[in-house]
């Protein structure tokens, strides 16, 4: 069994079985972690207000028959405007993906979308949109990983999670 004590950021929260929660975390030197919170849904649940999405906490993980949250204390939580930094790092990272750049941009209020993606390997300073060609770039699409321009962006795709740079 191994048990350890670190600060992380709670970049995902979901349902797990009748009662219990699944949190998608990074930490500094773990990287991406997925943790199971026993009874996490229950209305008495002393871990599940410090685990919401956007939180700094410290956590206490066990790694006993899968990786399992023990104690939680909330410190901050970052603003909402970083929710759509949370969810894509969370969407972008693998579970192990561990990044000290990332983690600092994570935890600075005053991050920007492109210094994040650039980090993640997706630098829209030196991409071009997947349709034309064109440099004048505006939205950056999850599921293709791509930038679009204003003009091609609205005719190639009616749903998705797509971010807007501007």
């Amino acid at each position: 069994m191994r048990d350890y004590v670190t600060e992380v950021i709670v970049l995902h929260k979901e349902p797990l079985q009748e009662m219990d929660s699944r949190v998608f975390l990074y930490t500094r030197d773990s990287g991406k972690v997925i943790a199971k919170v026993t009874s996490g849904r229950k209305i008495t649940s002393k871990l599940s207000p410090h685990l919401e999405p956007l939180s700094i906490a410290t956590v206490r993980i066990i790694e006993k028959n899968g990786v399992r949250i023990a104690d939680a204390l909330r410190a901050h939580a970052l603003p909402l405007t970083h929710l759509p930094y949370v969810q894509l790092v969370h969407a972008m990272t693998f579970v192990g993906h561990r990044d000290n750049l990332l983690w600092d941009a994570l935890r600075d209020e005053t991050t920007s979308l492109v210094k994040l993606l650039a980090i993640l390997g997706f630098n829209p300073e030196v991409s071009v949109c997947e349709m034309c060609n064109g440099r004048d770039i505006h939205y950056f699409f999850f599921e293709d990983a791509g930038y679009f321009c204003k003009r091609c962006f609205p005719s190639s795709f009616s749903s998705g999670e797509y971010l807007a740079l501007s």
